[in-house]
């Protein structure tokens, strides 16, 4: 599938965070996917999300060549550990995308794990064994 968007003015910017679940399911999806972005429909708000490497984009049923919502610039290197968010900036292209976007945080969590549920990675798995490192001389045992 091939889709071409455009983007309007933005009226609205503003830094958020992302729940770790929810970005790390992205990336993960992202990561399966044999193509360069993922398309997630929200059925229930009718909108098309689309992850790429970047950004996440969310597109209105009505409007479909025009982007509605950009969540980008996301900074997974400032937190110290996987179960943290992700801070984001939030880019609404319309004034009316506001109340949407207060909905779009479980639409998409809901969606893309119904998505992920339906992706489960099929075949062999292995796992890897490391022996444990050794101390050094005077160094107190491993417990």
């Amino acid at each position: 599938m091939q889709l071409t968007l455009y983007r309007d003015t933005p009226v609205q910017r503003r830094a958020q965070t992302l729940p770790a679940a929810l970005y790390n399911l992205t990336r993960t999806l992202l990561l399966r996917s044999s193509n360069a972005c993922v398309f997630v429909p929200l059925r229930r708000l009718q909108y098309l999300a689309v992850i790429d490497r970047d950004e996440i984009v969310f597109v209105d049923a009505q409007y479909q060549s025009v982007m509605a919502i950009s969540w980008q610039k996301f900074q997974p290197h400032t937190r110290s550990s996987l179960a943290e968010a992700v801070p984001y900036e939030c880019v609404l292209y319309h004034s009316d995308e506001a109340r949407v976007q207060q909905r779009l945080p479980s639409e998409f969590a809901q969606a893309l794990q119904t998505m992920a549920a339906k992706q489960v990675p099929i075949g062999p798995a292995s796992v890897l064994k490391f022996s444990r490192p050794q101390s050094a001389p005077g160094q107190p045992q491993p417990g």
